[in-house]
């Protein structure tokens, strides 16, 4: 095991290699020694139906499992190694993004996202976004996923960010078009490098959103991406378009 490269939403993520090919992989790893039995049973659960929805997952956009191991104190999924980090500390490292590299970005995500949501599969926490060295985009982290249906219910609780969450959360209602709040909170993101609710601590944020309030629109933005963020965040979930649909809207097919 290598260095550590990143955090999941269930355990810390090291750098591995293939003991047979010598390719290079990320390891989700999940420490079991300290929980308590219910605890582990728990943790293992959510990890199981992480596994099960990451094993049907093929697309360009979203990170391939390669696999999982587990003994007493440890379990570990095998996953495609992005070597370029999230999108958020590139971020964090050279500041906001121009439009154009935003669309660049922006269209994979929703290609990824429209994949899932034809899967019935909703992301509950789109803020993270990988990077490989070609500047192709990754979706990652699946441990707060929800698979539509009827077992789903159990799982309609307040997770994730605070500040990437829609509204109806908070009421425990969760559908595709939850990811697509979210999606205009990451557009705020790349367009000013912080969280779009700069300034507001997490019970704030949940008070605002409460009251139906979504993040301002950043003066800077273009018409064309104005209007894809206020579709994004209108109140209603079904008042918001598909992954599909803001694919085909101005800002979005538009090079320049």
């Amino acid at each position: 095991m290598g260095k550590q490269i990143g955090k999941g939403s269930f355990g810390d993520v090291y750098l591995g290699l293939n003991a047979e090919n010598g390719t290079l992989m990320a390891v989700k790893t999940v420490d079991l020694s300290n929980d308590s039995c219910i605890q582990k049973t728990k943790t293992v659960e959510s990890l199981e139906k992480e596994i099960e929805v990451l094993k049907t997952l093929k697309h360009d956009n979203i990170v391939r499992y390669l696999g999982a191991t587990r003994d007493e104190t440890k379990l570990n999924i095998l996953l495609e190694y992005v070597p370029g980090g999230s999108i958020a500390s590139l971020l964090n490292t050279c500041g906001p993004f121009e439009e154009l590299l935003m669309k660049n970005f922006a269209r994979q995500m929703l290609s990824g996202l429209s994949y899932l949501h034809e899967q019935n599969i909703i992301h509950r926490f789109c803020g993270n976004f990988l990077l490989n060295e070609y500047g192709q985009v990754k979706i990652s982290d699946f441990g707060l996923s929800l698979q539509l249906g009827a077992s789903s219910k159990a799982r309609h609780s307040i997770q994730g960010t605070v500040f990437w969450m829609a509204p109806e959360v908070l009421r425990g209602s969760i559908t595709t078009k939850t990811d697509i709040w979210s999606f205009g909170c990451v557009l705020i993101e790349m367009l000013t490098a912080n969280h779009p609710w700069t300034g507001c601590i997490q019970e704030a944020v949940m008070f605002k959103l409460g009251k139906h309030v979504h993040p301002d629109i950043p003066d800077n933005a273009s018409d064309s991406l104005k209007q894809i963020m206020n579709l994004c965040f209108e109140k209603e979930p079904n008042s918001r378009p598909t992954a599909k649909e803001i694919l085909k809207l101005p800002w979005t097919v538009q090079e320049s």
